[in-house]
């Protein structure tokens, strides 16, 4: 799962919609809308580390590194 992916589980899990992901981390609404983008859209764009990071202390998840990292467990 890459970070992205881990977002928009993240958003299901805890109901949140964009606009509230967006205050949480201080950034703009439409930063949010094109981390949720289908990668194959033009406007859409990787969920830095850091922002990924935030999101998860402040709704108290604990993520694995490799998660953070944007890479796949090895099988």
């Amino acid at each position: 799962m890459d970070r992205n992916e881990t977002l928009k589980a993240l958003k299901q899990k805890h109901k949140l919609t964009a606009k509230q992901i967006a205050e949480m981390l201080e950034c703009e609404f439409g930063t949010v809308k094109n981390w949720l983008k289908d990668p194959s859209v033009v406007s859409y764009r990787v969920m830095p580390k850091t922002s990924l990071k935030l999101l998860a202390l402040l709704l108290d998840e604990n993520i694995e590194s490799d998660l953070v990292a944007g890479s796949e467990k090895p099988s």
